[in-house]
């Protein structure tokens, strides 16, 4: 099916190559503060390795007034492959931001593309959010931004001025005292690496952990190498802990900083969910701050054990994001789909 008639508006399938300049186009009418469109064109959608994207025109008579893209993803369930899709880039020309025009758009896009791609999902912003509801999408769950503050002086700061002064210095010295000798006893079994390469490591991580009974997106070489060393939009950061006696990578964390220093924790993945991601964190904790950051974030959504490993590395939630997703439910289950993985990383 290449288009579909209801109404007024419709919808029709956008080439990739064929229609990059309309789309374009499309983009800078939604998105006007945003810069860099044709290189995350030709990155995202151009050249990802899950596939070629899925891209609809939202028409009026012979005009293209939207642009619904949906980015293909190789992701596990319990340990099967399956592809999924990530609702990205909604347009619509503000002539025409009523509902009905955003809705069908939705609604078609998802007839059409749910066939192939299982599991749909996305992040809406506020706004978009009931109209995805309207659409066929329902809310998987909200997505919690952790985070801790690294240099407690900056921190107190906020409060008060005196208090910094007298006790902030204090404070991150104790902190940094007794971070080091608990993490010293550690030296001698594991090694910490900072800007290290996507290597074969980390397929083999990536086979270790592919096992497991979780729902997440696909995290080996191939899939980090074009997520993050080729996005020409971000200068990602990596950092690993690997086993001094067999020689393995253990995890690692993919992270960003910003000029007033602050990290921002992309994605990450240990070996089991227990001891080695509780030292992933505390760690890379403990470099951020001795390189001098004041805090660090991270993105996460799903298995609770996770979520206990952060709190107990001094990570405090500070806001949600809603996650939507619709599935075929010819081929999946709501009630199958548990022990979600989702960070920073799943979105484009």
């Amino acid at each position: 099916m290449t288009n579909s008639h209801k109404g007024s508006f419709y919808v029709e399938i956008a080439d990739v190559q064929k229609d990059r300049g309309e789309i374009l186009r499309l983009w800078q009418l939604g998105f006007p503060s945003v810069n860099r469109f044709e290189e995350k064109y030709d990155w995202f959608y151009s050249n990802n390795p899950a596939g070629k994207p899925y891209l609809y025109f939202l028409k009026s008579g012979n005009v293209n007034i939207g642009i619904e893209g949906i980015g293909p993803k190789k992701w596990l369930l319990n340990g099967e492959s399956i592809r999924s899709g990530l609702f990205v880039d909604l347009v619509v020309d503000p002539a025409f931001r009523s509902l009905g025009p955003a809705l069908r758009l939705i609604k078609d896009s998802t007839e059409q593309s749910i066939c192939d791609l299982p599991i749909l999902y996305g992040f809406p912003n506020p706004k978009s959010l009931p109209v995805y509801k309207r659409g066929g999408f329902e809310l998987l769950g909200m997505m919690s931004r952790y985070a801790k503050p690294l240099q407690y002086t900056p921190y107190i700061l906020q409060y008060s001025k005196l208090l910094a002064q007298l006790f902030g210095g204090i404070i991150d010295f104790a902190y940094k005292l007794t971070e080091g000798i608990i993490n010293k006893k550690l030296h001698k079994s594991l090694s910490c690496n900072v800007d290290n390469e996507f290597d074969k490591d980390f397929d083999s991580l990536w086979s270790l952990r592919r096992q497991d009974a979780y729902c997440m997106a696909q995290r080996d070489k191939e899939f980090l190498l074009w997520r993050f060393k080729n996005n020409p939009l971000e200068n990602y950061k990596l950092f690993t802990i690997n086993s001094r006696a067999a020689e393995a990578l253990l995890g690692y964390i993919v992270y960003k900083t910003n000029a007033v220093g602050n990290v921002f924790i992309i994605d990450f993945l240990a070996s089991d969910n227990n001891v080695n991601l509780f030292w992933l964190f505390r760690l890379f904790g403990q470099k951020m701050r001795m390189a001098g950051y004041k805090s660090v974030s991270v993105e996460f959504f799903g298995e609770e054990s996770i979520v206990k490993i952060l709190k107990q590395c001094c990570f405090k939630c500070r806001d949600v994001q809603p996650i939507i997703c619709a599935l075929n439910s010819e081929k999946l289950e709501r009630k199958s789909l548990k022990n979600w993985y989702i960070t920073s990383a799943d979105r484009d």
